[in-house]
């Protein structure tokens, strides 16, 4: 997907519990050498193209799936009918701002928590795994809402707070939906966990947040997305 002369993205790829992802190629000139085709683990979803025969048989978009999943949902829903999601690197669609531009701080943060809780539903199929992330992904938030509240960004906070009140009280939905997304599933749990978790730390660093965490991050994206080059950039 371009902006201007750059790349905006190639697609999404996700940390370990899905506490992080990562835009591929995000700000890169538009004359990098990438693979012709590469797996990525969700599809940006300005710049999607999907088989209508997949659309037909598993659905296209769900009226109470959050804003900022209904996407990326195609994209689990794609990976759990054995296909892959790929970025095409000869592609190039132009994308000028969206709707979200102009939503605020608080809303941004609250749809972008519901999304991953609907995602971390779909992903981790086995309820003792499930809670692990769940577990991991509330303690790096708790995390960020202490140091929000110092810096006292009060809308994050509150959208935070909101983000796992709506998971509470959405909890029946959200696992039916994944039980019924699994029982067409033609991959294995493990199998989808390999497809959307692309880059693994340990888990310490995100209980324990800090820069140490966020430079092993950045070095771990990096590193992926070096061997997604043809010719390969100096380091």
């Amino acid at each position: 997907m371009m902006d201007s002369d750059q790349i905006q993205i190639g697609g999404w790829i996700f940390s370990d519990y899905l506490v992080r992802k990562h835009p591929i190629a995000q700000n890169q000139s538009n004359q990098v050498k990438l693979k012709p085709c590469f797996e990525v683990s969700v599809a940006s979803g300005a710049s999607m193209i999907t088989r209508r025969s997949l659309i037909e048989k598993y659905g296209l978009f769900e009226s109470k799936i959050p804003f900022f999943y209904d996407d990326t949902l195609l994209s689990v829903k794609t990976w759990l009918s054995g296909k892959r999601v790929v970025t095409i690197t000869d592609s190039q669609v132009r994308h000028i701002l969206g709707a979200t531009s102009a939503w605020t701080l608080e809303k941004t943060t609250f749809n972008l928590l519901r999304a991953k809780i609907c995602l971390l539903f779909d992903v981790y199929y086995q309820p003792y795994e499930l809670m692990k992330a769940i577990f991991v992904n509330v303690m790096d938030t708790l995390i960020s809402t202490i140091y929000a509240l110092k810096s006292k960004r009060l809308a994050v906070v509150y959208a935070n707070i909101n983000g796992f009140t709506w998971m509470l009280g959405n909890l029946r939905f959200l696992w039916q939906n994944r039980n019924t997304r699994w029982s067409k599933a033609k991959i294995s749990p493990q199998e989808l966990k390999e497809k959307i978790v692309k880059i693994h730390l340990p888990v310490a660093l995100y209980l324990l947040p800090s820069k140490l965490g966020t430079n092993m991050f950045t070095s771990a994206t990096a590193n992926y997305e070096y061997k997604l080059h043809t010719i390969q950039p100096s380091k």
